[in-house]
């Protein structure tokens, strides 16, 4: 594929860092360096840390868009688009109703072709939200989603055409990752206390990603510390839910890290308890880490967790169940220690960020050859 000279503009209009924007960075990271990449966005440091995943990568900001009637920030996007002339706008959706207004002013102006990316794949709320999803569909070069039952929930939801969103896994980086060798690295966190079980989690402090039920679950759970990293609008209501309960020093909010891996290091287990999910990075990450998983069955998660065989998949919403599957899988250090090593290899060979931009870069050269041959 000869992509040298093409121009992506990567566009976001996520207010924070989650599991969506690492994964567009580690696209960014992974795609072939011929590309020439502006990252474009509404918030500067989301921007900012998006790009820094790539050298050479320009930036842009334009004004977040209050909604369809806030025609000032939606032209203010549409000229900086046209402005911009690439090639190719990659539009990553952390939410069903990310990038609307975006993909809207991109649909006006000619030559550019669009490829949105849904993250997270939810129930859409009304007729009109489908209508619009629908619509927005058409418009695009190419409709993607981060796993295939992710997809095919999404095409019912919006009676969008069956295989009309076609499907590519995120994916981790694995040059300079030591959780690629065959032995678990020799960084650790601090020394846990004797008898201590320390789980971790990445995830957004966001209601859908089920916090409060490892609470729940914690309180059960008389020596399971449970590490949580992530940031965002939960966090107070966690705080003062973990002081409820009683639960102490045994469930602490981290905050965001960029370090994630030494801390998946030190655990023990990883646990993911979303109420909604697309295809989970962190579970990825996890599994580099060689940690067995636990994690609500939802989206395309059992595209990268095989119950019994790299983890274990519960029902969403229930503390007992989660429970009951954290504490099995502790007491059992030798099964912790095979689907760690199961992990390893799937995500190895399955979840790298080289193997996912390979994918985006065949679409991408499909779509420009496809304008070439439209030419007279």
């Amino acid at each position: 594929m000869l992509l040298t000279g093409m121009r992506l503009t990567a566009f976001t209009d996520s207010d924070q860092i989650g599991g969506a924007e690492i994964s567009l960075a580690n696209l960014l990271g992974a795609l072939d360096p011929g590309i020439q990449i502006s990252v474009m966005g509404t918030h500067e440091a989301v921007v900012r840390r998006i790009a820094s995943a790539r050298r050479d990568a320009s930036i842009i900001l334009v004004p977040s868009i209050g909604g369809v009637r806030d025609l000032r920030a939606i032209l203010a996007t549409r000229r900086a688009l046209k402005s911009d002339q690439c090639d190719i706008l990659h539009l990553n959706l952390s939410y069903p109703r990310s990038c609307r207004h975006a993909i809207l002013a991109a649909a006006s102006i000619p030559g550019i072709k669009s490829v949105a990316v849904e993250q997270l794949v939810m129930p859409l709320p009304t007729k009109r939200v489908r209508f619009l999803k629908r619509w927005s569909s058409k418009t695009l070069a190419a409709h993607i989603a981060v796993g295939s039952a992710s997809a095919r929930d999404l095409e019912e939801d919006a009676n969008l055409p069956r295989g009309s969103i076609r499907t590519i896994h995120n994916g981790v980086p694995t040059h300079g990752n030591d959780s690629v060798r065959a032995s678990r690295s020799k960084t650790k966190g601090p020394e846990k206390s004797h008898g201590e079980k320390r789980i971790v989690t990445l995830a957004r402090l966001d209601r859908i990603k089920g916090l409060d039920i490892l609470q729940d679950a914690l309180v059960e759970l008389p020596n399971v510390y449970a590490v949580v990293v992530g940031e965002g609008p939960e966090r107070s209501a966690l705080e003062k839910r973990s002081i409820e309960l009683g639960l102490n020093k045994r469930f602490t909010l981290m905050g965001w890290s960029d370090d994630a891996r030494s801390i998946l290091d030190d655990a023990d287990l990883f646990v993911l308890p979303s109420r909604a999910e697309g295809l989970p990075l962190s579970i990825c990450e996890a599994m580099f880490a060689q940690l067995a998983v636990v994690a609500c069955d939802v989206g395309s998660v059992r595209e990268v967790v095989e119950h019994g065989v790299t983890g274990l998949l519960i029902p969403a919403d229930d503390a007992s169940a989660l429970r009951d599957a954290i504490a099995s899988l502790l007491a059992d250090e030798p099964l912790r220690r095979s689907m760690g090593s199961a992990g390893l290899a799937v995500a190895a060979a399955e979840f790298t960020a080289e193997a996912m931009a390979r994918k985006y870069e065949a679409i991408y050269s499909e779509i420009l050859n496809s304008v070439r041959s439209a030419k007279p």
